[in-house]
């Protein structure tokens, strides 16, 4: 599930929007977790970023969540680094994670697939879990 409103990355600042502003109604949204103070963590975006284009889903809805306790220091050091895949949302509050009871000490399961109502139909890192690729691919090209 995701909030009402979020707060998003442009040109370096932190802007709070309405979440149906940034996403089309009554269509999927792919969701990736990340921990925005772990260096390793940022750059598993990079491995995202060549699964979305490989398997050619770059119009797919891809939500992108940063989650950190310092959205400055992230923004600084990480964000100019991140290639786009989606919109790019802070969570600082770890609002998003504890909606979706996403726990940081199980980033394996930080990925999932929203359907069109915004409800949870697939979750797991398929990079971890090899067998939720197709599951997500074929869910994605629908």
């Amino acid at each position: 599930m995701i909030t009402d409103s979020l707060t998003i990355v442009v040109d370096s600042c932190l802007q709070r929007v309405e979440s149906v502003k940034l996403f089309k109604l009554n269509q999927p949204l792919f969701v990736i977790v990340v921990w925005g103070n772990c260096h390793v963590c940022i750059h598993e975006i990079y491995k995202w970023a060549d699964f979305i284009e490989t398997n050619n889903l770059c119009n797919f809805q891809t939500l992108l969540i940063i989650s950190t306790d310092n959205p400055k220091y992230f923004i600084k050091f990480y964000y100019h680094e991140l290639l786009t895949i989606g919109a790019l949302v802070i969570d600082s509050n770890d609002t998003i994670a504890k909606m979706n009871r996403l726990c940081k000490l199980r980033p394996d399961r930080n990925v999932f697939l929203l359907d069109e109502n915004k409800k949870v139909v697939i979750q797991g890192d398929p990079f971890v879990y090899p067998e939720l690729m197709q599951r997500y691919l074929e869910a994605m090209k629908k």
